[in-house]
């Protein structure tokens, strides 16, 4: 019985030794992001060079699709977003790395529809990345839950879906609290975000992966 419960206690240490380097570079991942936002909001020329802009991704300046989720409108517009993004990966069920995968995920769903399908030339902003987050969020955590819980966080998600549908229609957020006068809304690529968000956590339900995606702490 010695041997048995020694042997467990040594692969329950390994398990987690194995788990804790994941966890620190996932968690170094996204500081790393959230340090680059600051960096390109006061490097000079970085704005310029790394924003999402349709001729300069037609002219074969394709990192653009990715950086744009970056750079900002300002420091109102940066602490805004960033203040969500940091929230957000704290609240966000699961693995670190599930989180740090759907944040690049959705980076490159927001800079390819704003490029198919946005009505502006430039996009800024880690907007359609936070809505990804806050999608995967409630419908994880709904898929556990029974009854009202789950239909508040159903209503929740259809709430934002609707809002951003009509911001997309609008090109104006509904309420502005840190866009400059003038910038248009990329809806799309919010809407693009949440549909990955979405996509996510339902694949993980259906794999059966649910404990991974939702339950498991980082």
């Amino acid at each position: 019985m010695t041997t048995l419960a020694s042997t467990s206690q040594a692969l329950a240490a390994h398990r987690a030794a194995r788990e804790r380097f994941p966890r620190r570079a996932a968690a170094a991942c996204l500081a790393a992001l959230a340090l680059a936002v600051l960096v390109i909001e006061t490097w000079p020329g970085a704005q310029a060079a790394l924003e999402f802009d349709r001729a300069a991704v037609a002219a074969g300046q394709w990192w653009r699709l990715a950086s744009g989720n970056l750079v900002h409108h300002g420091w109102g517009h940066l602490a805004a977003d960033l203040a969500a993004f940091i929230l957000l990966c704290w609240m966000a069920p699961g693995r670190l790395r599930y989180t740090v995968l759907l944040a690049v995920l959705a980076a490159l769903a927001v800079g390819v529809s704003a490029c198919l399908w946005g009505g502006a030339d430039t996009y800024r902003g880690l907007s359609g990345i936070n809505y990804g987050l806050l999608a995967y969020a409630l419908v994880a955590m709904a898929v556990r839950r029974r009854g009202w819980p789950a239909a508040g966080l159903v209503a929740l998600l259809l709430v934002v879906i609707a809002k951003t549908a009509i911001e997309t229609a609008t090109g104006r957020l509904l309420v502005n609290v840190c866009l400059p006068d003038g910038v248009l809304v990329v809806g799309v690529a919010h809407l693009a975000g949440l549909a990955v968000g979405i996509a996510a956590a339902l694949l993980a339900n259906n794999k059966g992966d649910i404990r991974a995606a939702v339950n498991v702490s980082p």
